[in-house]
Order: C-alpha cells, then structure tokens, then sequence
C-alpha cells in the first residue's frame, strides 16, 4: 500500500483528557482513499485490537464493488496493520465464491475460498459450469482477469464425470484453462484450454484415451489441435505440423501421423496420414516391395525401436489391439522379415502375432542367407526368434539342408541361427577335420559359425579326442581357435605337443588328446589356430602372425601324418626344478612317435649363484682359446631363439650390431646368464630316463663375456623323486675343461684352471651359501671331488649307444 494512493483523509478532530481517554474515544470522522480497491468511504476510524487506527465495516445486501466494478464483494471488510481484507463472498462474472478471508491489494486480490462455482451460460460468450470447495482465488483487476487454482480437489466441468485438475482462468472473452481435462475415457492436458459450453478445443494438447483404467494407458499423443464435441461424441485431433507422434502405452508403440479420429462411444481411433507420404521402393532380392504410410515403432524397452511401415491401422482402445494391415516387410535387427500377406496384429507390451510361412532374409546389405518356411516371433528391432530352413554348401559342392531349429539375434545385432549336427552324423568340415556339435549362422558373415567339437582324421598312434570350438569356418581355409587350455566336448582338458611323466618314465606325445596322467606337464606346446595344410599332409598349431611368416616368434607345433612325428618351436620346457638355479630355455623339438625318439635343438640358459671372480677367470680362458671354432650367429635356429627370448626389436637391434662389429655391443639383460648355451642338443635317453648330449656345443656367454665359441661337452639334466639333478663337463681342450654339477641343495665345480678352483677354494663357507626364501632349498656351491666327474663320465658312457 503506498501512501500517495491508499490512506484516509481525516477532518478537523480534538481529543479530550489525553491523561485519561478510552481507546472508544478515538474515533476520528474522515474519507477512506483506498488506491481504487474500494470507492472513497465516509466513516469514522477506530482503534483495532492491533492497537492500529482503521475501521470494520458489513457491506449493504447488494455488496460493494471492488476494483471499480470489476467484481461484487459480500459481507465484512477490515482494515488494520494486517492490510485491507474482506470475509465473505465475492461474485465475478458468472462466478460466485466464499472465503474466510480476501487479502485486497491495490494490483490483486487474492483468497482461498471454501466454494467456487461457474454457471453456465449457452450464448454469447459460452461458459461450461464449473465447480469447487478449496480453490486458491486470485483476481487481477488490471487484465480483468480471476485466476483459479487448484488445491486439492479437482474441478468438476460440464457434468459431475469430467474433471479439470489445473489452473483456470476466468474472463470477459471467455474460461481458459491449463493442466489436465479428465473424461470418463480420456485426459487431455494443455497450457491453454479454451472452453465452451458443451466444447473443448486446444491449439496444443496431450490426449490420453483408456476403456478401464488409466494405470496403464492404452493410447496417447502430444501436441496435437483438439476440438472435442461432447453432443456428437466425437473428437478430432490433427498434428501441429507435419506429424504428431501417437504413442500406444498399452501396447508400447508409437507412430507419427498427422491425422486422428476418436469415436467416443465406439472407443475407437481411425489412424490416417491426410499428407500423401513418398513412396519408397525396396528391393530385397526376391520382389521390389513399395512401402508407404505411416511408420508404427514399438516403444519396448527391450524392443530396440521395433518399426514397420503399414498403410492402414485401426486402433480400438477398449480390446486394446492394432491392427495393421499393408506389411511388406518388417526390418528385424540385419534381417528382412516378410509376413505372410502382409498381415500383423500388436497385443499387449509390443506383442507381435506370431508370423508363420514367413520368409527371413540376412543380412540387410549382403542379404546371402535366405530362410524360408519359416516361423517368426518378432520381439524387437533386435531380436526375433523361430525356425525354418537353410542350404548349406561345403567347400566341395555338397548341399546339406539345414533345419535351424533356433533362430535367434545375439547381442551385437545378428541374425544366429543354429542347427545341431550329432556325433553319429558323420558331418565333415573337410576330408581333414569330422565334426559335431551346433551350425550357426550368422548373418553378417560369409561363412557360418561352428560351435561343438572337431577330431582329427589321421592313423598315428595319438588319442583322438573332440576339441571343444567356436569359431566361423571358411570351407576353403579352414581354422580352428587352439586357446592356451583346450577342453574336449565332455570338459576335459586335453592336450597338443610332447608331455614328459612326473616320474620322468617316458616321453609321449599328444595332439588334441587327453594326457596319460594328471601329473604330466608338456615341454612342447602351441596355441592360435590349428591349421591343415594338405600338400605336407600336416596339422599345424600356432598364431596367425607365425603360420604367415615362419620367421615370426613364437611357439609352434606341427603333426606330420605322414611320418607320424610331433615336431614343435618356442619355449621347451625340460620339467625341471632346481631351487636357486634357474633354466630358460628356447628352441625346437621333435618326437618320432612310433620309434620313441625325442630331440632337441636349443638356446639355454643356467643363472646360480657363484663367484663372479672365478666366473670370470672361465669365461676369460674359454674365450681365449684360438683354436675354438665360432657359433654361427646366422642361422636360423639362433635367430629365431633372440626373437623368442629378447623379441623382434631387440632381436633385429643385436643383428644389425652383429652384422656391424661382428659381436654385440653389450649383452642384453634377457640374455646375460651364468652360464648361457647358444648352440645345444639335447635327446632324451630312455634307458637312463634323461636329457643328455654329448658332442659340440656353443657357448654364448658366461657371465659378462661373450664367448660364442664351441667345445665339447657331456651333458646330462635328469628328474628325480627325491630332487632333480645336473651334470655339465665342458672340454675346451686336452688341458682346459670344466665341469659343473647340481644335486639338491648344492652346486659343486672342477676345473684343470687351478686359479678357478683356488678362488672358489679359498671363499668362506658364509659367501658360498644362500639361504634362498622361505620353501626354498638351501644353496652352497664348493668345490667337486675328481672321482664324482669320474663317475659321471663313467655312467653317461654306460647308457650310450
């Protein structure tokens, strides 16, 4: 309230005794001024309870008008420190309302009323009648405008079964509206309802359509002009633009069209393009179909979008159904689905009728795999699922007609379909590879999918189990995925390369096969891909890089069918322990099967704890030694060794160093050893059930020397029980030789250098022994008795042939 506009006006007045007055006293006559709210009142002000001067007045029976005659108030108005209020009524238009209290402002007025009611008037301006009990009322007496809100309760129009749950806004041009119109069958919600008398129209609106309940709504849109005529009983709704979307909650699908008819007493919409849509020419390889019309999209959460195009749909939102009708085909994930006379009916959550003689096509770009009478479930954009019927051609030209009694879509959006081939079927892959197990399809591929098992045709004495697989096959170059463990069809692991026994009995060999005993450990193996190459008539293990290109790391295993050998490259492990001493060792290997012939050609490297001292003086004599001839770094076997142990950069880094200086610069971390052979054939010995060798041997480095030279050596690694052992004599002349041997718990040296022996001689028992860590056995290396390199001797000669 501000003092220039709202303030009372007082004529010339005296108190008397202001020592001893009564506040009845004070009551001064003058013109009540009150910013246009009320018109000027003569009366006399008082003193009010809040101990402000103002006054308390009833109004004549036909009230008092507010705001210049906007509005009609009744009853009583007050004026205090609490503002200018009324209690009462108050008419606008043709709405009357009640209130325990109107707080009237120069720019408003505003009350919570305890009724609200709009009666209707037929011509003219129209009013539907409208009804409430607590509405929040607030009239704005510059716009000529009551705004009513509600509080609780929803607004009963037209007739006690339609509802208004908003806000209102009444006015000289008219009722206007914002929020939600409820009918028996039906919510439209909008910022700006226009109401007639028996009419409901909307530039925009969201329409809801349901027979039962609203939980779970049937039909509804967004967005679209409505004009609803509740004497005919008919609704028509058209599209602000070219397209409204329509969105069926009960049947979870949506479509975009311009134009929709509701028939309110048959519960029925007619859903129609007015707009003559493009028509679209779709050549699937079988027949151009022309689609045109409105497209349907299932709104599914696990339907993915789901659409088709249908050129006609009647929708009844009682029984809940779409019928669609005009369906040349149905985009599933990668594949075309082709209902038969392109007939569809949508049930309840997106449930498609069950398409039979339907055709499948996949996928949508290649469209090479054809499935025909076929059963089709459609249950999304990227998923369906049935059966039906494939040819398949092996690389031979052999048709075999499939019944993939699944067809399915998996995650990445591809047409699957599976058959299951049996063990007895007698189902090649090719001459070389029988299989079992499911065919699969998938659409995005050339070639189908393998998911069973494989077996080997060959006659070698190898146990021939079924390699458990998944892979795509192409006929013509067929590879099979070899992981690091393989399992057969029953889940056993099986197995691919030489084994060695526990117990060291015996050498084998396997070849996708069980091993003999759990305990068995392979010292060759591979994994990648297992190959067949007909013109060797071999099976091949290894990585793609390697198949390719030989020369590539890596392990590698091959079973020559013809000779029935087991050959192998890359890691070869011997099987040993020996505590604090550790192997490293690459190569090849090779293992005649029937004649029971093991043999290796190999890197390998020794690292124990000893005296740098006298390892120096050892690698200083042996590389002195003029008449020693040279390894040859060049060849293959030791090329491909670096790359195996160091990798191919190192690898190539040491060979442009070793074409440039003839020796390396440094020796590489990977490749510094104790004791480092470079040029080493080990065979086993069945008789004496170890590794033995006893002929030339090169020697890489010892220590930080490199040596790369030659020398005759015995040398014997063998596995036992109580713990594996080793003797190494290394002949670098008539009077140069030294030899080295490990039994659990000790490494004891000879040598003809006197110097050598004398250094390890004289070291204390405390520098030539390590604990080793916790479970380890402890070490002490010393020097060896002349009669134990005797005995070795002795004994390696004995198993000789």
């Amino acid at each position: 309230y501000h003092r220039d506009d709202f303030y009372f006006e007082l004529e010339p007045f005296t108190i008397d005794s202001l020592d001893n007055f009564s506040p009845e006293a004070i009551a001064p006559q003058g013109t009540f001024i009150s910013a246009g709210i009320l018109p000027p009142l003569e009366m006399n002000m008082t003193l009010r309870e809040d101990n402000s001067l103002g006054f308390y007045m009833q109004t004549a029976e036909e009230g008092i008008e507010l705001y210049g005659g906007v509005g009609t108030f009744y009853n009583d108005i007050e004026m205090s420190s609490g503002g200018l209020r009324g209690y009462g009524s108050f008419d606008y238009l043709n709405s009357s309302s009640t209130s325990d209290l109107y707080m009237m402002h120069p720019d408003s007025m505003m009350a919570r009323s305890r009724s609200f009611v709009l009666r209707e008037q037929t011509e003219g301006i129209e009013y539907p009648r409208v009804e409430n009990s607590v509405a929040d009322l607030k009239l704005i007496p510059g716009e000529n405008q009551l705004e009513i809100s509600r509080v609780e309760e929803v607004f009963k129009i037209y007739n006690d079964s339609i509802f208004h749950g908003g806000n209102l806004a009444l006015s000289p041009s008219g009722l206007t509206g914002s929020g939600v119109m409820g009918f028996p069958d039906a919510r439209f919600e909008s910022d700006q309802f226009r109401y007639g008398y028996r009419t409901l129209s909307a530039d925009s609106s969201g329409v809801k359509l349901s027979a039962d309940s609203f939980e779970e709504l049937p039909f509804l849109t967004n967005d679209v002009n409505i004009f609803v005529d509740l004497d005919q009983g008919m609704g028509e709704f058209r599209a602000n633009g070219d397209a409204t979307l329509v969105e069926l909650p009960y049947n979870l699908y949506e479509t975009e069209l311009d134009q929709i008819t509701w028939d309110m007493n048959k519960d029925e919409v007619s859903l129609s393009q007015g707009k003559i849509l493009p028509e679209n020419d779709v050549d699937i390889g079988i027949d151009s179909l022309r689609t045109n019309g409105p497209t349907y999209t299932s709104i599914h959460p696990q339907q993915d979008s789901l659409n088709f195009v249908a050129s006609e749909a009647t929708y009844n939102y009682k029984t809940r159904i779409l019928h669609a009708r005009g369906v040349p085909f149905i985009k599933v994930a990668d594949a075309f689905v082709f209902p038969y006379e392109k007939k569809l009916d949508i049930g309840y959550r997106a449930t498609m009728s069950m398409l039979n003689n339907a055709k499948v096509m996949a996928n949508q770009v290649t469209r090479q795999y054809l499935i025909y009478n076929a059963s089709i479930a459609v249950n999304g954009a990227l998923d369906y699922s049935g059966s039906g019927y494939y040819d398949y051609l092996d690389a031979f030209g052999n048709a075999y007609q499939l019944y993939f009694d699944k067809i399915w879509v998996d995650t990445s959006i591809l047409t699957l379909a599976t058959a299951n081939v049996a063990e007895d079927a007698s189902f090649m892959l090719s001459p070389y590879f029988d299989f079992q197990g499911e065919v699969e399809l998938s659409a995005d591929l050339p070639f189908l999918s393998f998911d069973g098992g494989t077996r080997l045709v060959h006659s070698c004495d190898i146990v021939k189990s079924w390699l458990r697989f998944t892979a795509v096959v192409d006929p013509a170059d067929i590879r099979i995925p070899i992981p690091e463990q393989m399992q057969s069809t029953a889940q056993n692991k099986i197995f691919s390369g030489t084994m060695i026994t526990r117990d060291s009995t015996h050498i084998y060999s396997t070849f996708l096969s069980a091993r003999k005993d759990y305990f068995d450990v392979n010292i060759t193996t591979s994994n990648g891909e297992l190959i067949y190459d007909p013109e060797r008539e071999d099976y091949i293990i290894s990585t793609p890089e390697k198949l390719a290109d030989m020369s590539w790391p890596g392990s590698y295993l091959r079973l020559e069918t013809e000779q029935c050998r087991v050959y192998g490259e890359g890691p070869v492990n011997l099987n040993l322990d020996y505590g604090l001493v550790n192997m490293v060792s690459t190569g090849n290997a090779s293992h005649k099967i029937a004649e029971g012939e093991f043999d290796t050609h190999l890197v390998l490297g020794l690292d124990f704890p000893f005296s740098s001292e006298a390892l120096q003086v050892m690698g200083a004599e042996i590389d002195s030694l003029p008449y020693l001839n040279p390894v040859d770094l060049t060849s293959p076997h030791y090329q491909l060794a670096m790359k195996d142990l160091l990798g191919r950069d190192m690898a190539n880094t040491l060979e442009r160093q070793l074409g440039l200086y003839g020796a390396y610069e440094e020796i590489p971390a990977q490749w510094k050893h104790t004791i480092f052979f470079n040029d080493l054939s080990l065979k086993w010995n069945q008789e004496s059930r170890s590794f033995r060798y006893n002929g030339m041997v090169g020697i890489g480095n010892i220590g930080d020397i490199q040596v790369n030279k030659k020398v005759e050596a015995y040398i014997e690694f063998v596995e036992r029980g109580s713990g594996d052992v080793f003797d190494i004599y290394l002949r670098a002349g008539e009077r140069t030789w030294y030899y080295i041997a490990y039994t659990p718990g000790g490494l004891q040296v000879l040598s003809s250098n006197r110097t050598f022996n004398a250094i390890v001689f004289d070291l204390k028992e405390s520098d030539r022994r390590i604990k080793g860590r916790p479970g380890q056995t402890p070490y002490v290396y010393s020097l060896a008795a002349r009669r134990r390199l005797d005995l070795f001797i002795s004994r390696f000669l004995e198993f000789e042939e």
